[in-house]
C-alpha cells in the first residue's frame, strides 16, 4: 500500500505523502484520523476547495516545519488565512510574526496638550497588548508600568472633556 496521496486544491493538483498531511494537528490529520467523509474528485484525488494560490507553500510548511515568508511579504495575509482554515497553528504564529516585524512606523502626530499625551500612551499599551497576545512578546521587552498606566487612565477619566 502506498502512502502517496493527491491533493486537487481548488482544480490544481498536488502529491504528498500521509505523513506530511497528518505531522500536524489541523485540517488533514483530522480528515484521516476521524470519520468526516473525504471529498473525491472523479480521479480520486481528495478535492480541497481552496484557492491553490499558496498551496504548495502551504505543502512545504507540512513538509519541513517552516517556510521563508520574506519572499511572500505582500501575500503573508492570504497565506495566513490559508494558514487558518488549514488549522496550521505555527504557520499563523510565523505569519503573525513576519507582518508585525514588517509593520511600517504609523506617522507620528503633535501632542497639543497632557491629554493627547496620555491617550497616545495608552494607545501604544494597547497595541503592544495585541502584539503579545499574537506571540510576538513585546509587551516583555517594554516592561510597562502597570500602575503607571492606571494613574493616566485615571487622570484621563477625570479631566475635563
Amino acid at each position: 500500500m502506498t502512502d502517496t496521496v493527491k491533493l486537487n486544491v481548488g482544480g490544481t493538483i498536488f502529491q504528498t505523502t500521509k505523513s506530511t498531511l497528518t505531522k500536524f494537528d489541523g485540517f488533514f490529520r483530522t480528515m484521516f484520523e476521524t470519520p468526516v467523509p473525504i471529498t473525491k474528485d472523479e480521479s480520486e484525488a481528495i478535492f480541497v476547495d481552496r484557492d491553490p494560490t499558496h498551496s504548495r507553500l502551504i505543502l512545504n510548511f507540512m513538509r519541513d516545519g517552516h517556510v521563508d515568508l520574506q519572499k511572500y511579504l505582500e501575500d503573508v495575509k492570504e497565506i495566513q488565512k490559508e494558514a487558518e482554515y488549514y488549522l496550521l497553528n505555527g504557520l499563523v504564529e510565523l505569519c503573525n510574526r513576519i507582518q508585525s516585524e514588517n509593520e511600517k512606523p504609523e506617522e507620528i502626530k503633535e501632542l497639543k496638550d497632557d491629554r493627547d499625551e496620555i491617550n497616545a500612551i495608552l494607545g501604544l499599551k494597547k497595541k503592544l497588548q495585541r502584539k503579545e497576545m499574537a506571540g510576538v512578546g513585546l509587551v516583555s521587552k517594554f516592561s510597562i508600568n502597570r500602575d503607571l498606566v492606571a494613574t493616566l487612565q485615571i487622570l484621563v477619566s477625570c479631566s475635563p472633556r
